[in-house]
């Protein structure tokens, strides 16, 4: 697994998405309607939970994001609600050349997600790029399946996938905010 946090602090040159915070991440999947949104909202519930809300910033964009920049599909914020989870009400937005000088951690949900998002990297932000599931301590699922064409289990099967991936990012950011303290 890539251990971004140390090289990740040193190298950061903006804000966190204009929001404060110590630390930022970023989850980008395809159209940022489904996967990343979802991973934001169990990130920021997470962070609440934890009592680090203000010192994690949390965004999420896409690859290829329509340009009527849709908001999250209403399937994702159903089982959101169904956890007890506040849907994202901002509209989708597509990966930018600045998210690679703002975020500390980028991560996709899929290897063509990570493909696109290297091409369009910088060189010394690559290292900040990784899969979400590789946060996720003992799966060995490497990409978390886009439920858009699918029924509502698709989108259950998508949380239940990127839940663990949260708890060990969490704990990671966790850890690494005490040692910068």
């Amino acid at each position: 697994m890539i251990d971004w946090w140390r090289r990740a602090w040193k190298q950061r040159r903006e804000p966190a998405f204009g929001s404060g915070g110590d630390f930022s991440v970023l989850f980008v999947c395809t159209a940022n309607v489904c996967r990343s949104p979802m991973a934001e909202a169990l990130l920021r519930h997470r962070l609440r939970e934890r009592g680090l809300a203000g010192q994690v910033a949390v965004d999420s964009c896409g690859t290829r994001v329509s340009p009527l920049r849709q908001r999250p599909d209403p399937r994702a914020g159903q089982v959101l609600r169904e956890r007890g989870i506040e849907s994202p009400l901002r509209r989708s937005r597509a990966l930018r050349e600045v998210d690679f000088s703002v975020a500390d951690i980028i991560l996709c949900m899929d290897r063509d997600n990570l493909e696109q998002a290297r091409a369009l990297c910088p060189g010394a932000a690559q290292e900040r790029l990784g899969l979400v599931m590789e946060q996720a301590p003992g799966v060995s699922l490497a990409e978390v399946p886009d439920p858009y064409y699918g029924n509502l289990e698709g989108f259950r099967r998508v949380a239940d996938l990127l839940d663990p991936a949260i708890v060990g990012l969490l704990d990671r950011i966790e850890r690494w905010l005490r040692e910068m303290a």
